[in-house]
């Protein structure tokens, strides 16, 4: 059971997964008792206790941008780390966002949403435990509950989420060492939004929500989040599926321009021409498109390498 469910908390297994975390336990659970005058000294004690338990965190971050590949090891050392915190700063969303984070690597992936959904419901303003858990959901293809997440994330803003994560004492010692951290972590931002505005268009494809799926396309196209065509390819796309031929024209005209190679882009723009009257247009569009499709040619947008979003 997670350790965010105080009620679930099991003091033989704390004992046999960390000792000294059983030791923070006992610290915590003293400063309950009428003696006043040592609640300041025993606070301080857990807190050195804490201290020690921290570890290194660069393999954490580095894990975090691609660099390292899963190590269980070293994931179940911040598990264990985080549990600690835990029970010396119970209730804390971020402490629950990292134990979600740590929870989902090693494959407990339902405790991971527990975590996650705890920190956003007592933290809603914040952008990762809302993408977090519509990232899990979708991986799950639990589409509607994707979309309801991935919304609550992208409805939140890149000040309040740069606010919040440099505040955070969990968060701190991970940031980047940077003369211009705000805008270093802005960049970060903007990426993760990215990949949120994918994740929603693509959970709308998938349940065939058309008019959901170009306007999100087209609300990620205003915000400059576009860099790869996806968000041109799914508004024309999504717009042709509609049979609004003319407006599917517009962006996937765009997008071929800047994708000519893509035999996708070219065919549902050849038949968005067709269906506007630009016959000669379409067969060239079209047979171009087929004799890259027949040499194997395809644009295609891999989400398996979208992670967890870390802060």
């Amino acid at each position: 059971m997670p350790f965010f469910k105080k009620d679930s908390f099991n003091i033989k297994c704390l004992l046999r997964r960390s000792p000294p975390a059983l030791l923070v336990y006992i610290l915590v659970a003293a400063l309950s008792l009428p003696l006043i005058d040592y609640r300041s000294l025993l606070f301080h004690a857990a807190a050195a206790v804490l201290s020690r338990l921290m570890p290194p965190f660069d393999y954490l971050v580095a894990f975090s941008e691609g660099k390292e590949t899963i190590n269980p090891q070293k994931l179940e050392e911040y598990e264990r780390y985080y549990e600690s915190v835990s029970l010396f700063m119970p209730d804390r969303p971020d402490t629950n966002g990292m134990l979600g984070y740590c929870y989902y690597y090693l494959g407990k992936h339902k405790m991971a949403l527990l975590a996650y959904r705890a920190a956003g419901e007592s933290l809603p303003g914040v952008f990762n435990y809302a993408y977090n858990t519509g990232l899990i959901y979708f991986r799950r293809d639990h589409h509607r509950e994707a979309i309801e997440y991935l919304q609550k994330a992208l409805g939140t803003t890149l000040d309040d989420n740069l606010n919040y994560v440099t505040s955070s004492r969990i968060y701190f010692p991970m940031l980047p060492e940077s003369s211009n951290l705000a805008n270093d972590l802005k960049f970060k931002f903007r990426d993760n939004y990215h990949n949120g505005f994918k994740l929603l268009v693509l959970s709308h494809v998938a349940l065939q929500e058309w008019p959901q799926a170009a306007f999100s396309s087209q609300q990620a196209i205003l915000a400059a989040l576009e860099g790869d065509g996806f968000f041109y390819y799914h508004a024309g796309y999504a717009l042709y599926q509609m049979k609004d031929y003319p407006q599917a024209a517009y962006f996937l005209k765009a997008y071929v321009e800047s994708y000519p190679q893509d035999p996708n882009g070219l065919y549902y723009l050849g038949k968005s021409l067709a269906a506007i009257g630009k016959i000669e247009q379409a067969h060239i569009l079209l047979e171009r498109g087929r004799v890259l499709a027949e040499a194997g040619l395809s644009k295609t947008w891999d989400t398996q390498d979208i992670r967890l979003a870390l802060y």
